[in-house]
């Protein structure tokens, strides 16, 4: 039998390595998209556009609904309840498909304002319908996901993800290719990589399908003979449990749609006065400001989003687990978890995020080949929310599981009003206009990633501060003047990576000076307790 932190460890590796590789894939697959041989700006500004409408939907299907299933599952199998483990997947499957065809319907209906608008608008109607499939069908796969993650396996879900990702890839490449060499049409291009995306969804509900008929872990399990209203399986106690995970999920990709509903929306509605004063230095037809500027915007926001996401994955790993010892009433196994948590948060946010505010217009000029202070100032700001949005997404899971759902809501809350406002008052001013996202963000998750910690101490009281944040502060800090030292050598591509290189081997360097991680959680890492042994 496993061992608690191994079981951890295990399950954040997967789920961490997977949403690596994926986001590494996603972004081989948009950094093209953006360049002048794909999409181009103004077709990268439609895709970003409808992306960002869809992603809200997509992330309610793929972590908050999963999230709600994990720990319905994984609560019945800690009581070895395994008849009301069959109900609840038969139950949240049914439930699911509905909950798929409903949003589907919504997003179509959010792209009629689309369609009734400009010509530039109207453009991006195309790429929202593409992309409808991938909804409902995202909806199907949250159940099976969940299921297996309420086992505490991992490796569906990882698997799953990669699927889907290496067919969007692949996929959406050739189409936009193909499309806009053959009909010059951005728009086009832009809808037949949105229709690559639901392909990749396909697919992947393909291979959960198959992996449950052929691995279902109940199979070993000996289940009883109760009753429907003995098993305490109902749509609605499943709904009501769904709800604070949908808007933790929710909260990372509404913030992306409420830029597209505040920023976007004024300054495509702005005044010529106002446009000209954002105009200067942008060799771009004032018409299409508004695209140009958000595809800058979702350029950086693009490569912000990989922390954020990456860090949720420890949460989903430690859903199940936490959840388990929670209702068995073993307290130091949930302390020692916790506390591991946001180890592993700290370890990842904090050299990532330091990385974008000391290399922000390096790695925009590496990535994209922008040079610019625009991009670089945009990268640099959205370095400052990951800070925050790395520990504020994941502690939104890790709070839930300790059943503390209402403080998670509150935050999630409070944090997107503020968003909404931050974003309205700065767009206002034409010398700060599309910044005004990326200032909206910072402002949203330094309130709620201070709320649940302050949450977190008040009500568990066993933080270790020093080791879980001080220390990978410290040596994030470090190696981010390290790469920032370097790059100020040259601005060539080569010096970057050499930068980025050597900041990894400082910061792992005094990780170890340091001694942010025992012996004990390093052996607990598979391949490193295999390297001891030797």
């Amino acid at each position: 039998m496993k061992t608690v932190k191994h079981t951890l460890t295990e399950n954040s590796i997967v789920l961490i390595i997977s949403t690596a590789i994926v986001k590494i894939i996603g972004a081989v697959f948009k950094i093209p998209l953006a360049t002048d041989r794909f999409l181009g700006d103004i077709g990268f500004g439609y895709f970003s556009v409808a992306h960002d409408i869809y992603m809200p939907f997509y992330v309610l299907a793929m972590l908050g609904l999963p999230s709600a299933v994990s720990q319905i599952t994984a609560k019945y199998i800690a009581q070895k309840n395994y008849y009301s483990v069959k109900e609840n997947f038969k139950i949240t499957r049914k439930l699911f498909v509905i909950l798929g065809l409903i949003f589907s319907l919504l997003v179509a209906i959010l792209s009629v304002p689309l369609f009734l608008s400009s010509a530039s608008e109207k453009s991006t109607v195309l790429s929202i319908l593409a992309i409808i499939p991938s909804i409902f069908l995202c909806f199907i796969i949250s159940v099976y996901r969940g299921y297996f993650e309420g086992f505490n396996n991992m490796y569906p879900t990882a698997v799953s993800k990669i699927i889907e990702a290496v067919f969007k890839l692949g996929l959406g490449l050739v189409l936009s290719y193909v499309v806009i060499k053959t009909t010059y049409n951005p728009a086009l291009a832009s809808a037949s990589a949105m229709l690559a995306i639901s392909f990749g969804t396909l697919i992947s509900l393909l291979y959960l399908t198959l992996k449950l008929k052929r691995h279902n872990p109940l199979k070993d399990k000996e289940i009883s003979n109760l009753t429907k209203n003995e098993s305490n399986v109902t749509v609605k106690n499943i709904m009501i449990l769904a709800v604070p995970y949908v808007l933790a999920s929710l909260s990372a990709s509404l913030v992306a749609l409420v830029d597209v509903l505040t920023v976007k929306t004024y300054i495509s509605n702005a005044t010529v006065n106002y446009l000209g004063v954002v105009s200067q230095n942008l060799n771009v037809n004032l018409s299409d400001i508004s695209t140009y500027l958000y595809g800058l915007r979702s350029k950086a926001f693009t490569i912000y989003y990989l922390i954020p996401t990456v860090t949720m994955s420890i949460g989903v790993g430690a859903l199940p687990l936490l959840t388990e010892y929670r209702t068995k009433n073993d307290n130091t196994s949930l302390k020692m978890n916790t506390n591991f948590s946001l180890k592993l948060i700290s370890t990842l946010t904090f050299p990532a995020a330091f990385g974008l505010i000391f290399l922000s217009r390096p790695i925009m000029n590496l990535l994209y080949s922008s040079n610019d202070s625009l991009s670089g100032n945009l990268l640099l700001l959205y370095g400052i929310a990951a800070i925050f949005a790395g520990f504020a997404i994941p502690l939104t899971t890790i709070i839930q599981a300790l059943n503390f759902r209402r403080f998670a809501v509150r935050s999630i809350i409070i944090g997107l009003v503020i968003k909404i406002v931050t974003n309205i008052f700065f767009v206002l001013f034409p010398n700060i206009n599309i910044y005004a996202a990326p200032l909206g963000t910072v402002l949203c998750y330094l309130f709620m990633s201070v709320y649940l910690i302050v949450v977190l101490q008040r009500k568990s009281r066993d933080i270790d501060y020093k080791n879980v944040i001080l220390k990978p502060f410290f040596s994030a800090l470090i190696c981010g003047a390290a790469a920032f030292g370097i790059s100020l050598f040259s601005t060539q591509k080569a010096v970057t990576l050499i930068a980025i290189l050597i900041a990894i081997l400082v910061y792992f360097s005094f990780l170890l000076i340091f001694k942010t991680f025992t012996k004990n959680e390093l052996c607990d890492i598979p391949f490193v307790k295999k390297l001891i042994k030797k």
